[in-house]
């Protein structure tokens, strides 16, 4: 006899309605229903790796997407993820939060770099300029933490905050005439603003989902 394995998704906090995907060995057949009412039947797991758009009892779109390697569904109604669904965008969260910490390590080696070619003694650690860096390193480590946490308004400050101060390096590069080693520094900063851009998406899409699941959670504690 076929063995066959069963996960369940649900639409609420209340449990109340559910949509369950239950497959055999290899996905060489998959059923998925809602509260027991069969939706749809596939064999084989081609279509379900591209992901496919079914319709609820309710006439609701059903988006149910699997993933391999490992194994994992995702399963949303329209936009807001069910409960127990996997969530990529949870996982490129915390891809972006170890910019930010990359960001913090490199602005210290950088530090380290100058106060080495120039002598520790000769350093002015606490003039301002010194004490600015300090500060940037302090708000990227943050960032990093409470992004990981699920914080999304840390993303927003940290890349805003990066991206301008990467623009006055830039700027201050290009004033001085002999922009040196500041061109290698220049990359660097372009591949960190490149990664951090590329997470506006995933990061837009929790939120999304937050504000979604926050609503709910509101219309669930009228109606009681």
């Amino acid at each position: 006899m076929e063995q066959f394995f069963k996960k369940s998704f649900y639409f609420d906090s209340s449990r109340e309605r559910n949509i369950s995907v239950e497959w055999s060995r290899g996905c060489k057949e998959v059923f998925i229903s809602e509260n027991g009412q069969e939706l749809a039947k596939f064999n084989g797991s081609k279509e379900l790796i591209q992901g496919v758009t079914l319709q609820t009892t309710k006439g609701e779109n059903l988006y149910v997407k699997a993933f391999v390697r490992p194994f994992r569904w995702e399963v949303k109604l329209g936009d807001r993820y069910l409960i127990n669904s996997y969530n990529h965008s949870q996982d490129s969260l915390k891809s972006t939060s170890n910019i930010f910490y990359f960001i913090a390590i490199a602005l210290i080696l950088i530090l380290l770099l100058i106060a080495t070619i120039r002598g520790f003694e000769s350093v002015m650690w606490f003039h301002w300029v010194m004490l600015l860096n300090y500060l940037h390193i302090a708000v990227y480590f943050a960032c990093g933490y409470f992004l990981r946490k699920g914080i999304l308004w840390t993303y927003y400050v940290g890349t805003a905050l990066y991206i301008a101060n990467s623009v006055w390096f830039l700027y201050s590069m290009v004033e001085s005439g002999n922009p040196g080693s500041g061109i290698f520094l220049s990359l660097i900063r372009g591949i960190f603003i490149y990664y951090l851009v590329k997470a506006f998406k995933h990061v837009n899409t929790l939120r999304k989902h937050q504000q979604d699941a926050q609503v709910k959670t509101s219309i669930d504690l009228l109606d009681s």
